[in-house]
């Protein structure tokens, strides 16, 4: 298709091209007059209707087939990649002065502990109930586990599994009520 439209741009910008030499001619110039005719233009849109553009779209769909995948799997993590996993779960869900003393994937189940540091304007509660939800938000865009266990020592460990989450226009999430009633934080 992007052949077919560039060469039918060329086309039209001979056109134009060949209108303007046919102007100068007319004005005592020494350049070569070009004759384009409607069979002139048929016949260039006529080849350019038999490229054939299959080339492409099967190699697009080899490249699919051999392995470009939009989906990620946990169990495809090697345990190289369990620590470039962790790496980027203390990026995306940690906050400053948290640590995480385990991490481990097991038969479907992430058991994660982190330890938090006290925080000045908010709870220790919030902090995990904020954590919890970064961390879902970031793990379900993984497939292959069940569920996501995280223990705060300071205030308690929530357990969810996959099923539990929902969904938006924004992706899939643990809601905050679930993970505050897993908690026992009421209001």
């Amino acid at each position: 298709m992007k052949k077919a439209l560039l060469a039918l741009l060329s086309i039209l910008f001979l056109v134009a091209c060949g209108e303007s030499e046919s102007e100068t001619n007319a004005n005592g110039s020494d350049q070569e007059e070009i004759e384009i005719t409607e069979e002139n233009v048929e016949d260039a849109i006529e080849e350019v209707q038999e490229i054939d553009t299959s080339e492409d779209v099967d190699s697009l769909e080899v490249d699919i087939e051999e392995g470009v995948s939009i989906d990620r799997d946990i169990n495809d993590v090697t345990t190289i990649d369990i620590e470039e996993l962790k790496r980027d779960f203390e990026y995306n869900v940690l906050g400053a002065g948290d640590e995480i003393s385990h991490f481990s994937i097991e038969d479907g189940v992430i058991k994660v502990t982190i330890t938090q540091e006290e925080h000045d304007l908010l709870s220790l509660e919030d902090l995990v109930v904020a954590g919890y939800s970064a961390a879902g938000d970031f793990l379900l865009e993984y497939d292959g586990w069940d569920v996501l266990t995280i223990d705060y020592p300071a205030v308690g460990e929530v357990s969810m599994n996959r099923s539990e989450k929902e969904s938006n226009e924004y992706g899939d999430y643990f809601p905050i009520l679930s993970i505050e009633e897993k908690l026992g934080i009421t209001y």
